[in-house]
């Protein structure tokens, strides 16, 4: 973890679920903690705005119960995932329109 957590290009998501963590020994601030130390931060993808979003931006909301990414990079990052998600909108939108104009 030590090797990887150090590379700017090296992400994990992480279920926060307080009981999922409880039922293992532990808890979401202990992992915030585990994840700090390494020079992670928590933050979150804001489909809205297409980017991540971590605890000290006004756009989060709370994690609890979600999904959370760890990252040491998050504008490399926010690019990345910003990028991904477009390209699968458009594939989405290539598909349900295909049809139609096949069959015009």
């Amino acid at each position: 973890m030590a090797r990887c957590a150090n590379s700017d290009d090296f992400l994990i998501m992480i279920e926060l679920e307080a009981k999922h963590l409880q039922s293992m020994g532990s808890t979401v601030a202990e992992v915030a903690n585990i994840l700090k130390d390494y020079g992670m931060t928590i933050c979150k993808f804001d489909a809205s705005a297409d980017r991540l979003v971590s605890a000290g931006d006004p756009a989060f909301e709370s994690l609890a119960g979600q999904n959370g990414i760890a990252c040491r990079n998050i504008g490399y990052w926010s690019e990345r995932l910003a990028r991904k998600a477009n390209e699968f909108i458009r594939q989405g939108r290539g598909v349900r329109l295909r049809p139609l104009a096949e069959g015009s």
